[in-house]
């Protein structure tokens, strides 16, 4: 991986798979989404958020064990090497 050079700016983009940012897609449970990197050939730093109630935010990964059984919860995101977003 490497920072960018002298004149160069780190670039960002959201992404709404499936949707736009004012009518976002819906995600069901154990539901896999594969994006195209938009960065082609870089390695991406990669966040998926969730809107509940009009806020959005990172869930992250939770394991809760309750009524005698663990349930897991939340959103993971990775980048399929070398290219797309999952």
């Amino acid at each position: 991986m490497s920072r960018p050079g002298p004149g160069e700016q780190m670039q960002s983009v959201v992404l709404y798979p499936g949707g736009t940012a004012f009518s976002p897609s819906t995600i069901s449970t154990n539901q896999r989404i594969v994006v195209a990197n938009p960065f082609p050939g870089n390695h991406v730093h990669v966040e998926a958020q969730i809107r509940i109630n009009s806020q959005w935010g990172n869930p992250e990964w939770a394991d809760v064990y309750h009524s005698n059984r663990w349930h897991t919860y939340g959103v993971r995101e990775n980048q399929l090497l070398p290219g797309d977003l999952s």
